[in-house]
């Protein structure tokens, strides 16, 4: 099996089931763990998945979470950001997961490659999750793709709550050696954008700060990092792909 990823805009510690704190979702994770591991038959009511949420909500993190599962379990597995596609198909390949992010940016190539996807997913094998900002019937797609993604089993991703946001930054840095204190992680949870990736970025530019300058994980350096992150635009894991 050849392997390609692209998960660098998680730095050295990719989103994995094991490190997100579910929070709500409990339901959707294990549902999203069952369609990794189950290549015969369905247990599912329904073959696909579409997962919305407002922004923020953590939708972006539970796909990065699928396919790194999907990895690990061999399986077949492609990540897209819809603004990002630039091409004429999706992937074809035999019993794949696809993962389609943000599917209220999709332009009419990908709405139209998508439904395609759909079309051929029974005799490829392949699964469907997508996510988007609104339920189906608000989303401002092809009504043809629009009626395929309402088919889907639709999960409401809850956010996190403020002491499920501590947690998950307290985990993250966890996941990376380091030990956050609750007076610092208080201190930028009131000081940063809540989406759970940017929040996992603030985590991995306070280790190396603290690494380089063999600085403790102070206020006084998490404020440091905060007027930094402040300063760039953040970024997008926008592609990942691994196939056999």
């Amino acid at each position: 099996m050849s392997t390609q990823l692209v998960f660098d805009f998680f730095d050295d510690a990719v989103p994995t089931f094991e490190h997100t704190v579910i929070g709500r979702n409990a339901e959707l994770v294990a549902t999203l763990q069952t369609l990794v591991q189950t290549r015969n038959g369905n247990p599912l009511p329904v073959p696909h998945l579409y997962l919305w949420g407002e922004p923020g909500s953590g939708r972006t993190h539970l796909l990065i979470a699928t396919a790194e599962f999907a990895q690990r379990h061999a399986r077949p597995v492609h990540y897209l950001a819809a603004e990002h596609f630039a091409g004429e198909t999706l992937p074809e390949t035999p019993d794949a997961i696809l993962l389609i992010d943000d599917v209220q940016r999709a332009d009419p190539s990908l709405q139209h490659a998508l439904f395609n996807a759909y079309n051929r997913a029974r005799e490829l094998r392949q699964r469907l999750v997508v996510s988007g900002d609104a339920p189906p019937l608000r989303l401002a797609l092809r009504e043809d793709l629009r009626t395929r993604i309402g088919q889907s089993l639709v999960f409401h991703v809850e956010p996190l709550d403020d002491v499920q946001r501590l947690g998950f930054l307290q985990q993250w840095a966890r996941a990376r050696g380091m030990r956050l204190e609750h007076d610092v992680a208080t201190y930028v949870l009131h000081r940063i954008d809540r989406n759970p990736r940017r929040l996992a970025a603030f985590v991995a530019a306070l280790d190396r700060r603290s690494l380089e300058r063999q600085r403790p994980v102070t206020v006084a350096l998490a404020r440091e990092v905060l007027t930094e992150l402040e300063a760039e635009p953040p970024q997008d894991a926008s592609s990942l792909s691994t196939k056999e």
